[in-house]
């Protein structure tokens, strides 16, 4: 657990350090170095092949902001491949640990609670290596890192900020018909790291009001931080260029769907409504789609999954030429806010208030023996 946070056991006794011996970095205000903390998933994976998405896109921006305000990152994640090298330079600032937890193979999430225990050793043997304080803040990624996350911030004294990014009763509420619900374990590990951690972050207010009415997070527990997007890439361009290289005629009416093609993204309904019809956004009005369109000014929520609902919206955006290039000024207009530096900045404030809330008493002296979970020596870095 994070020294601010809950009483909830996580299944390992490992001994506690001083409280006192990082109140130094405490002092400073902001991290001087983070540990994040991605178990699941790598940020060397490219997004869209097997787990890896949106997480994955977030723990690499927002390491490479945060390194270029002065605050460094250790990223650990799970080693897949034997020939991964254990230290990777992802960005200056930015490293990317590799641990050894189980096979070097993809596991299946539902796999994974059984690497905990060796990937959460794997941690706290890298720290073990350099002098007491190396990491002000642990942020950890998803409930399985969470998991690893309250142990080391317990073991460390520093405060534990978590990022669940799905939460399993949420998507147990909102099961369609043969999907299989997310498993006990799961919702139990999500409970006790939401007792253990300082902070939580939430993608949208959704979520914060789901945490906290779900899962008994204390609303001061609770802050609201919207991933960004890397407006260097996505911005806006000549259609009429793009129709000529993909060989779409000038006139046609094209629809773009945007997501990982999983039946839970629901590709199969754009299809169906593209089908009964012989711009701008059209999104459903769930989760962080609530957010990432702002209805009626940058583009269209669709409430439920049904065919017709949608092919009736998108005829009617189609028939209005007029309102679409409005929707799409809207849609330029309010993108703008969501670029990764905003992410980044309002990431150091609740790091910052984590810190600020942290008790402290003791001293440095009394941290003891902090190699007993084992040595492994300073391993060699490779670049990205």
């Amino acid at each position: 657990m994070g020294t601010g946070g809950g009483s909830a056991r996580l299944g390992m006794d490992v001994p506690m350090l001083s409280p006192g011996f990082n109140q130094q970095s405490r002092d400073r205000g902001t991290p001087r170095r983070i540990a994040t903390i991605s178990v699941h998933t790598s940020p060397l994976d490219q997004p869209g092949t097997g787990d890896a998405g949106g997480l994955n896109v977030y723990v690499v921006e927002a390491a490479r902001q945060l390194a270029r305000r002065g605050i460094e990152v250790d990223i650990f994640t799970r080693a897949v491949c034997r020939d991964t090298p254990p230290v990777v330079e992802l960005a200056p600032g930015v490293l990317v640990r590799n641990l050894v937890a189980g096979p070097f193979e993809e596991l299946d999430k539902n796999s994974l609670p059984g690497q905990i225990c060796p990937f959460t050793f794997g941690v706290l043997r890298t720290e073990a290596n350099f002098a007491p304080g190396r990491y002000d803040l642990v942020h950890a990624h998803y409930w399985l890192s969470g998991q690893v996350g309250a142990v080391a911030a317990s073991r460390w004294c520093v405060p534990l900020v978590q990022s669940m990014h799905t939460l399993g009763k949420v998507k147990n509420l909102a099961l369609a018909s043969g999907d299989c619900a997310e498993p006990a374990v799961r919702i139990r590990g999500e409970g006790e790291v939401v007792a253990a951690a300082d902070r939580l972050v939430a993608n949208t207010p959704d979520e914060a009001r789901q945490l906290i009415e779900l899962y008994g997070a204390a609303p001061r527990q609770v802050e609201t931080v919207s991933p960004g997007v890397d407006l260097s890439v996505f911005r806006p361009g000549s259609a009429a260029d793009v129709r000529r290289r993909l060989g779409l005629p000038s006139d046609a009416v094209v629809l773009v769907f945007a997501g990982r093609i999983q039946p839970l993204k629901g590709p199969d309904v754009v299809l169906h409504a593209a089908a009964s019809l012989s711009t701008s956004v059209a999104a459903t009005a769930v989760g962080g789609l609530r957010t990432a369109v702002r209805d009626g000014f940058s583009g269209v929520l669709v409430d439920g999954h049904d065919p017709e609902v949608w092919a009736y919206t998108l005829r009617d955006l189609i028939g209005s030429p007029a309102r679409l290039a409005e929707l799409s000024r809207g849609a330029l207009a309010h993108a703008s806010g969501f670029g990764w530096p905003a992410t980044a900045d309002r990431l150091i404030e609740v790091y910052t208030g984590a810190m600020a809330s942290v008790g402290s008493v003791g001293s440095v002296e009394s941290v003891g023996s902090v190699g007993s979970v084992g040595s492994v020596g300073p391993p060699t870095v490779v670049r990205a």
